[in-house]
């Protein structure tokens, strides 16, 4: 068997790739409405993330030789998300503030506009709560913003770390004969 190493250590060795991850999937989204080709991007993205998780944890059940726990697979992906997070909200902080300080403003009113094209009262209802909003200066901050984004990654990441975990412990590893080495 290798050297036992931390859930916590492996969760941020692979946390900056899963950051790296999770800034090109912020980046997809918010460039999509300008370049439509991104969409697809993004989907392969939502889909990479899970998978890259799932591959760090058998990885490391693989190397421990089916020892690890349940709950140290799922610490190790929960600090791999939060480090993700991390990372991916920094990014994400630096172009709300720095970057382009105008988008949640300009979305607002995009979607203001876009649900009073549809001409129906609820849609009407709806983009006079957005008026409102902009009118009275409630716009929530970047800050705001990229904080429930964090938050949102770290739950999310929680819970499909857990479900991960699971299936990272389904099939055991195949074990290495230690007289071959």
């Amino acid at each position: 068997m290798t050297q036992y190493i931390s859930p916590y250590k492996l969760g941020a060795k692979y946390g900056f790739p899963m950051g790296l991850l999770m800034i090109a999937t912020f980046f997809s989204t918010i460039f999509q409405l300008r370049y439509p080709m991104l969409s697809f991007a993004w989907l392969i993205l939502i889909i990479a993330i899970p998978c890259f998780a799932f591959a760090t944890l058998r990885r490391t059940y693989c190397r421990r030789e089916g020892f690890s726990t349940f709950s140290e697979l799922w610490m190790q992906g929960i600090v791999t998300f939060l480090g993700g997070a991390i990372i991916s909200s920094v990014v994400a902080l630096a172009y709300f503030r720095y970057i382009n300080p105008d988008l949640i403003y300009n979305m607002l009113v995009t979607v203001e506009q876009s649900y009073r094209a549809l001409h129906r009262p609820d849609a009407t209802l709806i983009a006079d709560d957005l008026r409102a909003l902009i009118d009275n200066n409630a716009i929530p901050g970047a800050s705001s913003i990229v904080m429930a984004m964090f938050w949102l990654m770290v739950a999310c990441g929680s819970l499909t770390s857990m479900l991960l975990s699971l299936l990272a412990r389904i099939k055991k590893p195949k074990t290495v004969n230690s007289s071959s080495f």
